[in-house]
């Protein structure tokens, strides 16, 4: 007996994607699409620094805003009866020397109030000017220094006066008025009211940037505070976190500068090391169960005249695929590869009990078909609804080469008949575990020396790449046809670099399973070992050198 050369295989990446007949039926790489993710597009999220920023400055900044709406209100408000007091009481000076100056001529009191008004500057008193009513000569003189008045903001002027207002609004802008007055002669002073506003403004102005600056600094401050204490120690957890999340069970992060980001270190530090914990008692556990399941092959393939390969490689660390060779009571050969619906733990439970459903069956039935109806019986009553199984079942008779076989529900076994000929052993009932007194048929196979017989799980024509195109089964004959000549174990490793190759880097989803049979002339029984490399087995059983050809 001879193992399986693996050179070939070292070295050989393994992830490939499995689909199963639903969703062939019903996804979109059915027929060649890509799926499509129906999810919104994700919320671009800002950093807790940012959020915590804006959440104190915003109102600040409003708070800002009201302050120098009231601060300019009240400034202007205080600088307006200041400037209205200062007219007033240069009214009132200016009052004795009109009524002095009236009785040489209002050309002197014309002169006097041009020189008077002359003399106040435009940055101090904007729009500065003087009207003077002169009782005895019945007549208004204006100071011709910065313009004259309209005879509607006269009026605008005089009325302000007597309603004891200090402003009014005449020739588009507004005024302040300070007035005196006798019996003989009145004094009006006025000053535009719009460089007054403008000099309030710059003052407030002045004063929110001075409170902008010391706002702004405290924003660095703060951000360079919260980027310390809170950004780089959660930059921190986080790479921490993605490395648990890579499989670094067990990493722990350093104490944080605060009580509160410590309560959160402490935390995940606790659930890191029991994640560790729990993985290890859990990888344990399924080192336990590959051994369990890799001890339900086959240790010795008693062959006769038919030799066998076989490739088993399940998609995690256990799988629902299961193959068996049996020799029965009467001294026939029995094959059987069967596939569990899903993979991992639940799938390979059910494999276990299939392992017992049939050495119980393969003692009490030489028929594969009552083979397979014995074991229905049994899985129906103690599978839940949605578990089923394929299996197919091959007798082979050690001298004669008859062969019979029943299909249940399985992928068609492909006969590979001398002169790369090919034959599909199509199904010859339905699945097991699916509804008890389901019936089976046995069909007789005719085989010559020579002949190979390929069965295996749907992990093989399913495996897909990463576009979803399956390896399929029009490929898979066409590779056997082309290997019908080479010597079983080098045709066994090209048909696994074949579907290893077309999956590349995919991954993947389900377990790969497949027996290699060729029959030949011989008497005498080989044997077959298994080997586990990389989590693939392959074994083969030998036969002797000198086999004829032919039956």
């Amino acid at each position: 007996m001879t193992h399986v050369p693996l050179s070939a295989l070292d070295g050989a990446e393994l992830p490939i994607i499995q689909l199963s007949r639903s969703e062939l039926m019903t996804s979109p790489e059915s027929n060649g699409q890509k799926p499509q993710s129906l999810a919104p597009p994700a919320r671009k999220n800002r950093s807790l620094r940012t959020q915590l920023l804006l959440v104190v400055n915003l109102p600040l900044a409003l708070l800002v805003a009201l302050f120098a709406a009231y601060d300019f209100q009240s400034s202007l408000d205080s600088r307006v009866k200041e400037k209205a007091i200062a007219l007033e009481e240069e009214a009132k000076s200016l009052l004795p020397a009109v009524l002095q100056l009236q009785s040489r001529g209002v050309d002197d009191v014309q002169q006097y109030v041009d020189s008077v008004c002359a003399r106040m500057q435009s940055t101090q008193s904007p729009g500065h000017h003087i009207v003077v009513e002169l009782s005895d000569y019945e007549t208004v003189v204006q100071a011709n220094a910065h313009g004259i008045l309209s005879s509607e903001a006269l009026a605008a002027m005089q009325s302000s006066v007597v309603n004891r207002q200090p402003q009014f609004d005449a020739d588009g802008s507004v005024f302040l008025v300070g007035a005196e007055a006798n019996e003989n002669a009145a004094v009006f002073v006025s000053e535009s009211l719009s460089e007054t506003r403008h000099a309030v403004f710059l003052e407030v102005m002045q004063r929110v940037a001075a409170i902008l600056l010391l706002a702004a600094f405290a924003a660095i401050v703060a951000s360079a505070f919260l980027r310390r204490v809170v950004a780089k120690p959660l930059d921190r957890l986080a790479a921490t976190i993605h490395d648990v999340e890579r499989g670094e069970l067990g990493r722990q992060t350093q104490p944080l500068r605060t009580v509160e980001m410590n309560r959160v270190v402490a935390a995940f530090n606790s659930m890191s090391a029991a994640l560790a914990k729990s993985d290890a008692e859990r990888r344990r556990q399924m080192d336990k169960a590959r051994e369990i399941q890799l001890n339900l092959l086959p240790a010795r393939l008693e062959t006769g005249n038919t030799r066998c390969t076989y490739v088993y490689q399940p998609a995690d660390d256990v799988g629902g695929d299961y193959f068996d060779a049996i020799t029965l009571v009467d001294g026939t050969q029995l094959f059987c590869i069967a596939d569990v619906t899903g993979h991992g733990v639940p799938a390979a439970m059910c494999a276990a009990v299939l392992k017992a459903l049939l050495l119980q069956a393969s003692e009490s039935f030489l028929s594969p078909a009552a083979m397979l109806k014995s074991i229905n019986r049994y899985l129906t009553s103690i599978t839940l609804a949605e578990d089923f199984v394929s299996m197919v079942l091959v007798r082979i008779e050690p001298h004669s080469l008859n062969v019979q076989y029943a299909n249940a529900g399985h992928e068609p076994a492909i006969h590979v008949r001398q002169g790369e000929r090919i034959g599909r052993l199509e199904s010859t009932g339905g699945l097991l575990g699916v509804t008890n007194g389901s019936e089976w048929e046995d069909i007789s196979l005719d085989v010559c020396s020579g002949d190979r017989l390929f069965i295996a799980t749907d992990g093989v024509t399913e495996a897909a790449d990463e576009d979803f195109e399956c390896f399929g089964r029009g490929r898979l004959e066409e590779l056997l046809g082309k290997l019908a000549t080479l010597d079983l174990v080098t045709a066994t490793e090209r048909v696994w670099n074949a579907v290893s190759a077309h999956q590349g880097t995919a991954h993947q989803k389900d377990d790969i399973t497949f027996l290699f049979l060729e029959f030949l002339r011989s008497s005498t029984a080989g044997h077959g070992t298994a080997i586990s490399r990389q989590g693939l087995v392959a074994g083969c059983s030998s036969v002797p050198a000198n086999t004829p050809e032919r039956i």
